[in-house]
């Protein structure tokens, strides 16, 4: 963290990138048992700090705006990562739960509201609502979770025959790249083939969703510089 600080990066990011780290090595597992106890007082100090900086009169005020927040981020994370989970090459079953599992925005996001706020780049207005956000969609996400199975049996029963054919060949010809032992120049085009066809589909992604919440967008009271650009890549 304190390197991370020193090359200019914030203290949060450096310590969230060791954890990353230290959670690939061999002695994790002994790591997590010796500080799990440090990191249950800083967890509770962290939210009791973050509530005390919550100003309930202005969430009553944008409420509104905090609602549509949600809505889009929710909606926006379950078809992004339902969809990215599906192109991974896992069936519907498996990808809609991962989609409503990952609808939530994290205590991170407290952390970058924060910084903006501090160093004068966002509104003071940001910080109250990234909490709002964050609160609603965690609360959302264990009633998301529990409706997953019967959602994905609901979606399998009422998809166009067209979708699911595509979906069933998608996925077996998925398998059979992963599992296909060839020469290493055929497996490198198969690579680099998956890659440009990921590429082409995120790019399709991102400009039909920001297509459609640019209207949105348009809509909600300017909080922060360049405000628009910031939510376009953000979305």
């Amino acid at each position: 963290a304190v390197l991370g600080m020193q090359m200019g990066f914030s203290v949060a990011l450096g310590a969230f990138l060791m954890g990353a780290i230290i959670a690939e090595s061999k002695e994790a597992h002994a790591i997590v048992e010796r500080i799990e106890p440090i990191r249950q007082m800083f967890t509770a100090i962290f939210f009791v700090a973050t509530g005390m900086l919550l100003e309930p009169a202005l969430i009553m005020t944008l409420w509104k705006v905090i609602l549509m927040i949600v809505a889009l981020t929710v909606i926006g994370k379950i078809v992004s990562c339902s969809v990215g989970t599906f192109l991974a090459g896992y069936p519907g079953a498996i990808a809609l739960p991962v989609g409503l599992g990952m609808a939530q925005i994290g205590e991170f996001s407290f952390i970058i509201a924060n910084l903006g706020r501090s160093s004068g780049v966002t509104d003071a207005a940001l910080y109250p609502i990234a909490v709002a956000v964050s609160s609603l969609t965690t609360f959302l996400t264990p009633y998301l979770l529990r409706s997953a199975h019967p959602s994905a049996a609901f979606l399998a029963r009422w998809s166009p025959r067209p979708l699911v054919t595509f979906s069933t060949f998608y996925g077996a010809w998925v398998s059979r790249l992963a599992t296909r032992s060839s020469s290493s120049d055929r497996e490198l085009r198969s690579l680099v083939f998956r890659l440009i066809v990921y590429v082409i589909v995120a790019v399709s992604l991102f400009l039909v969703t920001w297509s459609g919440v640019r209207p949105l967008v348009r809509m909600l009271p300017v909080m922060f510089p360049k405000q628009s650009a910031i939510l376009q890549w953000g979305v």
